[in-house]
This record gives structure tokens, sequence and C-alpha cells, in this order.
């Protein structure tokens, strides 16, 4: 199980995302756990479930992902709030 996102993924941020992201002193890159924490920032719904060999991410009620890897699944999400 891949429990880091990628140099090429911080890349896909812009500008903007990369600064959100260094505001809430994060590493990067981003563990599984450190997107959780992100995701679940100010206490706000993180849904996490695995079927058929898929993870779905959602957050904040209306922000999803689906991928076979968890991280990457977190990741899409993530992106989409930063």
């Amino acid at each position: 199980m891949k429990q880091r996102i990628t140099a090429e993924q911080l890349n896909e941020l812009t500008e903007e995302q990369k600064e959100r992201l260094c505001e809430a002193n994060k590493t990067i890159p981003l563990t599984i756990g450190e997107m959780i924490e992100l995701l679940n920032d100010e206490n706000k719904r993180v849904s996490i479930e695995y079927s058929n060999g898929e993870w779905e991410v959602v957050a904040h009620s209306k922000h999803a992902s689906i991928n076979p890897e968890l991280c990457d699944a977190l990741w899409g999400v993530t992106k989409k709030i930063l």
C-alpha cells in the first residue's frame, strides 16, 4: 500500500494550493495520516470506504474521489479542498 504522495502528484497543485498547504503546516510529501488530518480540519466529516477493490473518500459532504490506492483517493479529495 502506497503511504505518501509522490513529487509528481505534488506538482499537480497550483501555486495557490501549495501556499494553502504550507499555511496548514503540513510536511511534504503528505502521508495518509496527514491527509486525513487535513481533511478533518475543524472536525468536518470525512468518510473512507473500501469496496470491490477501490477506496472511496468523501470529505466535507461534497468532495469525493475513488481509487484503488487509499493514498491516491485521499490525494484526489485533498487537492479539491485546497
